[in-house]
């Protein structure tokens, strides 16, 4: 643990609070930022021209999405690296057909991250490998898996702090993708010097995509082709699931959602039944009025995840919480496959309680919104938690001060509803 860590714990044990104000307050510091600015430099000038790079992403399948905003810069500057990516096996079907990535490295099956014999087989493969940079943002990875590697190792705690100052700021987008390309543009540019082109572009392509096979297409069209969708009917996907329990949306505000959006007239809706928490679409099933379930089609947990994503381009709109299926509606599909291309065309609405939409979410129509890498708007929605703050999703963090889970208190449903209808209600 860093010194700044014990501090910020001592601070948090006083008042989380404080804790989290300063915490802000260091992030928004010039000084500091310059700080880290330079210290990243020194230490990659020490391999100016990298023939290894290893990513290691977090746990999570939104993680391994939008980590690739980092790829796309490095590999064009380094186009004779080889840029090796560890994350999730559930990620594979969406990352194994990058063209940047050199070599996947599968690591982590559950949720829980690496552990036990994972955590010594990739120490060994680093130490094997002969990495000249390794970037984790995998924050709760042991040093001992790098320690001899001899590489130069930097963590995304810069990042965190940018994204902090823009959320402050009020001035420039704080969205993870921006960050994580600055940041890989910045490691370029520590290394080449201002002669050298400044890459960029790479949160707008590549690292904003996600790669289906054709198989997954014909899955898809089978899929909705048996399931007796009416004919010219708006196909509406909602996700009742999430990764973590802080971003679930709580079961009333769903059926109210549900229901809402099963009462327009030209919509039948998807509703996806997720890994973790299944049984909650089995509630929302069960709640809704007889009347309205013949419009209602379950896709169950047993759905490959490619197959998932190839439906969501096929709906005009996806409505989720901030985790996985987010990011995956909001990606770019591409099929190896040129001859077959997907649409591309469905509209995201993100609903947010504890995480930032400026940070996570999509929005077509706020001044320093990100947009989905669609072509449809996407709109966020978040509740308005006075509580909130960017590091309070752990439940035992200490910038948490309230008590239970109210992190979704007041999510405006009947705004959401309102938006869908005057996009989708004809």
């Amino acid at each position: 643990m860093t010194f700044i860590e014990r501090g910020a714990r001592r601070i948090g044990a006083v008042s989380p609070n404080l804790a989290r104000r300063a915490v802000e307050a260091a992030a928004g510091s010039s000084a500091l930022h310059g700080g880290f600015l330079f210290a990243e430099a020194v230490r990659l000038r020490r391999r100016r021209r990298p023939r290894a790079i290893l990513v290691i992403c977090d746990v999570n399948l939104g993680d391994a999405i939008l980590i690739q905003s980092f790829l796309e810069p490095v590999k064009e500057a380094f186009p004779d690296a080889s840029l090796a990516y560890a994350y999730s096996p559930k990620a594979f079907p969406f990352i194994g057909g990058n063209p940047r990535v050199d070599r996947h490295l599968l690591f982590g099956r559950d949720e829980r991250g690496l552990q036990g014999d994972e955590i010594r087989i990739l120490a060994e493969t680093v130490a094997a490998s002969r990495f000249d940079w390794i970037v984790n943002f995998r924050h709760a990875l042991p040093s001992r898996v790098w320690r001899a590697s001899g590489a130069v190792v930097l963590s995304p705690l810069r990042i965190i702090a940018n994204i902090l100052r823009s959320l402050a700021g009020g001035t420039r987008r704080a969205h993870v993708c921006v960050h994580m390309n600055q940041f890989a543009r910045d490691c370029v540019l520590a290394v080449s010097g201002p002669e050298r082109r400044r890459p960029g572009g790479g949160a707008e392509r590549l690292g904003r995509s996600i790669f289906v096979g054709g198989t997954a297409a014909v899955q898809a069209a089978d899929f909705l082709a048996g399931s007796g969708f009416r004919p010219g009917a708006k196909k509406i996907m909602i996700n009742s699931d999430a990764s973590h329990d802080r971003t679930l949306i709580p079961l009333p505000l769903q059926k109210r959602l549900l229901e809402g959006v099963l009462s327009i007239p030209g919509a039948d809706v998807i509703l996806c039944e997720g890994y973790r928490r299944p049984e909650i679409a089995a509630a929302l099933v069960e709640s809704m009025p007889a009347s309205l379930r013949s419009r209602l089609f379950l896709l169950p947990r047993s759905t490959p995840l490619d197959v998932w994503a190839a439906l969501m381009d096929a709906c005009d709109l996806v409505v989720s919480g901030d985790t996985g299926p987010l990011h995956m509606a909001a990606a770019r599909k591409v099929n190896p496959d040129p001859a077959r291309p997907f649409r591309n065309r469905t509209a995201v609405v993100g609903l947010f309680g504890p995480t930032s939409p400026f940070v996570y979410g999509y929005d077509s129509f706020e001044p320093l919104g990100f947009p989905a890498a669609q072509d449809a708007p996407a709109k966020a929605f978040q509740a308005p938690a006075s509580c909130r703050s960017l590091l309070c999703m752990d439940d035992k963090s200490l910038f948490r001060w309230c008590v239970g889970n109210r992190c979704f208190d007041g999510l405006p449903v009947g705004d959401v509803l309102d938006y869908i209808r005057a996009r989708f209600g004809s």
